[in-house]
């Protein structure tokens, strides 16, 4: 059963804070330059950990896993959809590519992505 993007976004969202530039970010905490870590997601991160309820690697060691999965779980491979209001008028992408460009781009809030997401079908 196809799982709508949003939904997989908001639901990863809630696990943990929000990453900018990578699918996922070790933060160090509590002020300490080596740990302990919180591990973030961005929107793309945040959908693929609600899938398969897992962390996904960092975009360098598996640039393609997290996408084949999202396009797996949600029917969206090869989808493009048009820029937000504002953003990049009358421009189609990839909505995978807009995601990422709403997540670290512009740095809309995961729910925020996932409510222009759902205005549009997905």
């Amino acid at each position: 059963m196809e799982r709508k993007l949003s939904e997989c976004i908001r639901e990863g969202a809630k696990l943990r804070a929000q990453a900018f530039g990578d699918y996922v970010r070790d933060i160090a905490t509590e002020g300490m330059e080596w740990g302990p870590y919180e591990y973030r997601t961005c929107a793309l991160g945040a959908a693929y950990e609600a899938i398969t309820g897992k962390l996904p690697k960092p975009d360098w060691q598996h640039p393609l896993r997290t996408r084949k999965a999202i396009y797996q779980a949600c029917g969206v491979q090869g989808v493009r959809i048009p820029y937000p209001e504002g953003v990049a008028p009358g421009e189609k992408a990839l909505i995978v590519n807009v995601v990422s460009s709403l997540n670290d781009g512009c740095k809309w809030s995961r729910e925020k992505i996932a409510d222009y997401l759902e205005s549009v079908g997905y």
